[in-house]
């Protein structure tokens, strides 16, 4: 019978993303993205998730908002499908905001 690796994988990058960028409360881009995805692979799924009350902005170059975010709305959440990106902006019109972001490569 075969037997498969044991313990984690813990070297290297993956085919899968998981980050909550909470608690930010700036109103222009920051120099720094938010989140930076290290995958394996292209294209990527990519879920956006908003927590809390507050309309969130988001970037995939920090300069352009790309769209929003928005509480109590179908736009809670965002799904891309087979959208390319490396790197993520957040920012908020005022309050502090919390967002979950998950990702997936294809091999």
């Amino acid at each position: 019978m075969p037997v498969g690796p044991v313990g984690p994988n813990n070297v290297g990058v993956d085919f899968n993303h998981w980050q909550r960028v909470s608690s930010f409360n700036n109103t222009s881009y920051k120099s720094e993205a938010n989140v930076a995805f290290r995958l394996k692979g292209n294209p990527k799924d990519i879920i956006l998730t908003l927590e809390g009350s507050v309309t969130v902005f988001y970037s995939f170059n920090g300069n352009t908002d790309h769209g929003e975010l928005i509480t109590t709305t179908d736009r809670s959440q965002m799904i891309f499908h087979r959208r390319p990106a490396t790197r993520m902006w957040f920012r908020v019109a005022s309050g502090s905001g919390t967002v979950t972001v998950e990702a997936w490569a294809s091999q």
